[in-house]
């Protein structure tokens, strides 16, 4: 079995998680503009409680947005500089699908809809859907950022009977008149629930110079429902 090391600095959480011989180890802290000063220490204390050395991490993963532009790039220069300076693989993984398989987790329905959603600034949310396709937990058609109003409208075209949602951006939504999803009470991100795509997706991990942080708002031109 790899051991795995997973980190996320995109939102307000800072975590790090690690997979060692079939055991989990995590830590997560509520720390709004501290990851810098908290990253390291966090992954030498979970490393100290697996009673491993950093030159045992096979893989390296990490969170890589969408969230704080600053919280993005520190986990990937963090990731991205493990990687190369013990010449391991390294994988992303979107900080709303990481949120999508927690609050799997809580309820344990596949014939549910999982909404993920994070406060972008601006009037506008982070917005990634998911849904349950032979076995895996799947994004549906793609990540947006986009005001609330629209994710609405998108959100109801899934005909969902049952919508769980999640994030920051939940708020917003209900703000703008969403009321035919559910709350859970996921707010941000954890890096442990990085392995749960990793093992669902059967992920194939990249060399380091492909660990990018990704902002979706520099990324991704979208349209309001009406002018599509």
């Amino acid at each position: 079995m790899s051991t795995i090391l997973a980190l996320d600095t995109a939102t307000e959480n800072c975590s790090v998680a690690l997979l060692y011989k079939d055991t989990l180890f995590d830590k997560v802290e509520y720390a709004p503009q501290r990851h810098t000063n908290i990253i390291l220490p966090m992954l030498d204390n979970i490393l100290k409680e697996a009673n491993i050395s950093i030159k045992d991490v096979d893989y390296i993963a990490f969170g890589h947005g969408p969230g704080s532009f600053t919280g993005a790039r520190i986990a990937a220069s963090v990731a991205q500089g493990l990687s190369f300076g013990l010449d391991t693989k390294l994988l992303g993984v979107s900080t709303l699908h990481m949120m999508a398989y927690e609050a799997y987790e809580k309820v344990q329905d596949k014939e549910a809809i999982y909404v993920s959603a994070i406060d972008a600034r601006m009037g506008e949310i982070y917005l990634g859907i998911y849904k349950y396709i032979d076995d895996v937990l799947t994004l549906v058609d793609k990540e947006y950022v986009i005001s609330p109003v629209d994710a609405i409208e998108i959100i109801k075209s899934q005909n969902a009977k049952s919508i769980l949602c999640s994030g920051t951006g939940f708020a917003l939504l209900e703000n703008s008149g969403f009321k035919q999803g559910k709350g859970s009470d996921v707010l941000f991100p954890c890096a442990r629930y990085i392995f749960n795509y990793i093992k669902e997706h059967n992920a194939t991990f990249l060399d380091p110079i492909e660990g990018q942080p990704v902002y979706i708002r520099n990324t991704v031109t979208w349209k309001k429902i009406s002018e599509q």
